[in-house]
């Protein structure tokens, strides 16, 4: 038997590798880090949802273009006509 240099790590265990948050709960999250930190600087603002078109709203209906039509000029013409 030889007695080498090499220790054996049967006995030890490595706790499990947790994976990160998700980037949305890190954002989430941010305005209260920041707030614990105490920083001198103002906290973030809320942004929220931006307005965009409101619920219920009626869109004209868009008007009918003229198709193009790629070929020669004489196929435009003949389409055209």
């Amino acid at each position: 038997m030889s007695t080498g240099n090499h220790t054996c790590r049967t006995t030890q265990s490595d706790p499990p590798k947790r994976k990160p948050p998700p980037i949305a709960r890190v954002q989430r999250g941010y305005n209260d880090l920041i707030g614990r930190l105490n920083l001198q600087m103002p906290l973030p603002k809320p942004r929220g949802r931006p307005n965009g078109r409101q619920i219920g709203t009626k869109m004209p209906p868009r008007e009918d273009q003229p198709v193009i039509r790629k070929g020669s000029e004489e196929e435009r013409q003949e389409h055209t006509a």
